[in-house]
């Protein structure tokens, strides 16, 4: 059979339009069924990638004003999702890069949400010292240890994008380090 340039070209053209098959987030318990232990230095910890491409759990919470705030409030916009307390000293070493990134990213496509392990009063005398201009959800320890069983340290980051899926995870986020420098590439690709 003779194939003609427009046959051709019609061809090409119903392959091109073919449906990418999309891949289907899975649910962030099954994720974490996955998550392999490693060893670092006599500590055992869990590499953040086994929960990219899971949803986020659900849960409800509040924050620092007593807004009401969601996993279903995830969609819609990139959002990093940081744990944290104050007396963790990595922790407190990242919030100026933290902030500068909030204050660089602060477009509405955008946002970073903490989930502080500390109690509502203690944050509030940290922040009077120094403020942080994202949305904070205090009182988190059952957030973070029984809904997202966080296996992964503190801090830990995570890169969810608009439809409420892990990215990526990350650990302390500072200037020059690989996690910072890979965070800022994968937000800067889906701003444009």
């Amino acid at each position: 059979m003779k194939i003609t340039r427009s046959l051709a070209f019609s061809l090409f053209l119903l392959s091109a339009c073919q449906e990418v098959p999309t891949i289907q987030a899975i649910s962030y318990s099954d994720a974490l069924k996955k998550c392999e232990p490693v060893r670092e230095e006599h500590v055992i910890k869990f590499d953040g990638n086994c929960v990219n491409g899971a949803f986020l759990p659900e849960f409800s919470t509040t924050d620092m004003a007593g807004k009401t705030v969601t996993n279903q409030d995830f969609k819609g916009k990139m959002r990093l999702l940081n744990f944290w307390f104050i007396e963790c000293r990595p922790c407190i070493e990242e919030l100026p890069d933290l902030i500068e990134l909030s204050q660089k990213w602060d477009s509405g496509d955008f946002e970073i949400v903490s989930i502080c392990l500390n109690q509502r009063e203690d944050v509030e005398k940290f922040l009077l010292k120094k403020p942080i201009p994202y949305t904070i959800l205090p009182d988190s320890e059952h957030l973070a240890d029984e809904v997202f069983q966080n296996p992964f340290g503190y801090p830990a980051n995570f890169l969810i994008d608009k439809n409420g899926v892990i990215v990526d995870v990350f650990d302390a986020l500072k200037k020059g380090n690989q996690d910072y420098a890979t965070l800022v590439k994968l937000v800067e690709n889906q701003q444009r």
